[in-house]
């Protein structure tokens, strides 16, 4: 491998001499320089240039379209060789060849930019650049020399449109690099009052931006939008007024690409987004059902218990509740809802009420101990509390019983044989 590299290195050396040293009289004449560079003028074409040779400072060079108003079409064979201070090199439109080791051994050069107007690759065009990392075609693929990017580790992109394209160029890889949506925003169906998101799938070597369109218009952050410029959008409390196509715009530095329209319908008709949920009580407890509805406003709601109506139809939001006060057993039963819209009416499940009776508790004094007696509802779960005080708030438990399993269900408690007095109450949990 040695011995071949010097070989080469040696082959070069003497081709820059040659080109230097050969027929000079000829070379004076048709040569000149200009703008850090030097130029051949191409024989049958006299406006046109192929650079020999780059003197200037390197860095991120743009080679320029015309010298001294001389067209440039060509970068001639080792034009830049060996030049250790180019970093980055953007090759005009107006080139058409890259030739023979143009940019062979640059040894700092990162970034390379080729247009459209590029055709072809001549061998070893761009050999050994070790740091080389991003080459950018603009255009369909040239014609290549299989060594054009020999011992380099660099990727070639190249844009959504063109053609002639393999996973490989000159002996590196070869990549898409404008994104490439994989998966398509999906239509939605959902009701007025909920949530919807859009989406899509995007493959991409380097970031993206998005921007999301409703019928052709850029969304922006706010109301009921969010997401406007991520790859998910969100619509919360949706209308009619969002009904439409929604697409989105995919853009990275090679280019953007649009997605395919996916168009949102809305449903005014009621649904139930909570049901009312069943409850177990004691008596005297307060309870709340509680649904709340999707669809189109204005809703009317109609509360029944057992299938009978309980109070007043009610209007307003899309929740309703009901409140029972001081329930006793008898209030046990189905209570549902049933709501109406300009689209149509629907009715809730139902929740069921079980309100438990509150357990006699009886006390007597045994050897100077209380003990008590529970007569609880059985499979129910039932909490013992005592006081010595009465406050409300000076209540401290004394027994949890759980799933009831026999009943009346007597204890003792040990702390109530020293004084103070104690009182004792019980109720359902």
């Amino acid at each position: 491998m040695h011995n071949m590299k010097t070989k080469r290195i040696l082959i070069r050396i003497c081709l820059l001499w040659a080109m230097l040293w050969l027929s000079p009289a000829v070379a004076q004449a048709q040569s000149g320089s200009g703008d850090g560079y030097g130029y051949m003028i191409n024989a049958g074409n006299t406006n046109t240039i192929t650079i020999t040779n780059y003197t200037g400072s390197g860095g991120d060079v743009t080679i320029p379209t015309n010298i001294n108003n001389l067209l440039v079409t060509s970068i001639g064979g080792y034009a830049f060789y060996l030049r250790t201070n180019l970093a980055g090199v953007t090759v005009p439109g107006s080139v058409t060849i890259i030739g023979e080791g143009a940019f062979a051994d640059c040894s700092a050069l990162t970034n390379v930019t080729i247009p459209a107007s590029v055709t072809h690759l001549d061998y070893q065009a761009f050999y050994e650049c070790p740091v080389l990392t991003n080459v950018f075609f603009q255009g369909n693929a040239p014609t290549t020399d299989p060594t054009a990017f020999e011992y380099d580790h660099a990727t070639a992109y190249y844009l959504s449109g063109t053609t002639g394209w393999s996973t490989n160029i000159g002996g590196i890889p070869a990549v898409l690099l404008s994104p490439l949506i994989t998966g398509q925003p999906q239509s939605q169906t959902n009701y007025a009052g909920g949530s919807v998101t859009f989406s899509c799938s995007v493959t991409s070597p380097f970031p993206m931006s998005y921007q999301w369109q409703r019928n052709d218009t850029n969304l922006t952050n706010g109301g009921n939008i969010s997401g406007a410029t991520n790859i998910t959008l969100t619509l919360s409390n949706i209308s009619d007024g969002d009904v439409a196509a929604y697409l989105v715009i995919v853009s990275n530095i090679g280019g953007i690409v649009l997605s395919s329209n996916a168009t949102l319908t809305v449903n005014d008709s009621p649904v139930f987004a909570a049901q009312p949920i069943s409850q177990k009580v004691g008596a005297g407890s307060k309870v709340t059902f509680t649904a709340a509805v999707y669809g189109a406003p204005p809703f009317v709601f109609q509360w029944s218990f057992n299938q009978r109506p309980v109070g007043s139809p009610t209007s307003g939001t899309n929740v309703s509740s009901l409140t029972l006060t001081n329930v006793g057993t008898n209030q046990s039963g189905n209570y549902s809802v049933e709501v109406f819209n300009g689209s149509g009416s629907l009715t809730s499940s139902n929740g069921v009420l079980t309100v438990i009776a509150q357990p006699p508790l009886s006390l007597e004094i045994l050897a100077g101990y209380p003990v008590l007696s529970l007569n609880g509802t059985l499979s129910n779960n039932f909490v013992v509390q005592y006081s010595t005080n009465l406050a409300a708030t000076n209540w401290t438990t004394l027994l949890i019983l759980s799933n009831l399993s026999s009943s009346p269900y007597g204890f003792l408690d040990p702390g109530g044989v020293v004084a103070p007095a104690r009182f004792y109450r019980a109720f359902v949990q």
